[in-house]
């Protein structure tokens, strides 16, 4: 009987490589595109955030009196105060801040 000299792969074997590497590739990519997804939805976010409260600090902002009413163990305090609120709307996300300053 002759021995044959193998050497490379089957087509099989390609085949097979070829498949696992797209696999592979597919959910590397999803990650990376959900990663920057989330990045660019953070960074949104925080820079609205700032937004909203340079504007807080500086007064440019709608207002309302009122007071606001919590419990002390079994004590209810009620404190006599001003609501401050800024909305803002950035790239469909609305985020909305109000801060509550007694006087």
């Amino acid at each position: 009987m002759k021995l044959l000299n193998k050497k490379g792969m089957t087509l099989v074997e390609v085949i097979v490589a070829v498949a696992l590497l797209s696999i592979v590739s597919v959910v590397v990519f999803e990650s990376t595109m959900f990663i920057l997804k989330m990045y660019a939805d953070g960074n949104i976010i925080y820079k609205s955030n700032n937004q909203m409260s340079t504007k807080l600090e500086n007064g440019q902002t709608t207002s309302g009196d009122g007071d606001l009413t919590f419990e002390v163990g079994s004590t209810v305090v009620s404190v006599d105060g001003k609501y401050y609120t800024q909305t803002e709307d950035s790239e469909g996300i609305r985020m909305s801040i109000t801060e509550f300053k007694p006087y």
